[in-house]
């Protein structure tokens, strides 16, 4: 077809939003124009390739996402971004936690009031106790139980 009959074409196209109905007559053009089709069919692909996330492979290592920090802000002071709490600590917190229930049950010389409201106090511990555990160390469960779900 004629260039100007395609620019006119191509104008009313480019002016329809997007998932407007298309014109009969601009459908009619494209359907026997070779080359108004191909330009709107590699608009069509341009356009659905820009509305994708950009995706730039990029190592996540300790040292990259310091790195990118200290981009976004100049400050950073690089401290590690790691569980300052050991494991050991969980542990021995843990064995005289339970060594102290023990030694609490061994010892009924106390009066029964006192017991009752020492038991409520162990268990609050106990409760404490897990939920911090759970929570500081959130990471390390949801691995495990990922790796367990790939395993099954």
């Amino acid at each position: 077809m004629n260039s100007k009959k395609c620019n006119e074409i191509m104008d009313r196209y480019l002016e329809l939003d997007k998932g407007e109905r298309i014109p009969f007559e601009v459908t009619l053009h494209l359907l026997f124009c070779r080359k108004c089709r191909r330009d709107v069919r590699l608009m069509a692909q341009a356009e659905k390739l820009l509305s994708e996330p950009l995706k730039i492979p990029v190592p996540l290592t300790d040292t990259t996402i310091e790195n990118i920090l200290r981009t976004i802000d100049p400050a950073f002071s690089g401290i590690s971004l790691k569980n300052p709490i050991s494991m050991k600590n969980w542990i021995i917190g843990g064995v005289l936690m339970v060594l102290f229930m023990f030694v609490f049950v061994f010892s009924r010389n106390i009066s029964r009031n006192l017991d009752v409201a020492i038991s409520l106090v162990f268990a609050g511990c106990v409760i404490s106790y897990t939920i911090a555990f759970v929570f500081s160390n959130i990471d390390f469960f949801v691995k495990k139980i990922n790796t367990m779900k790939t395993t099954v």
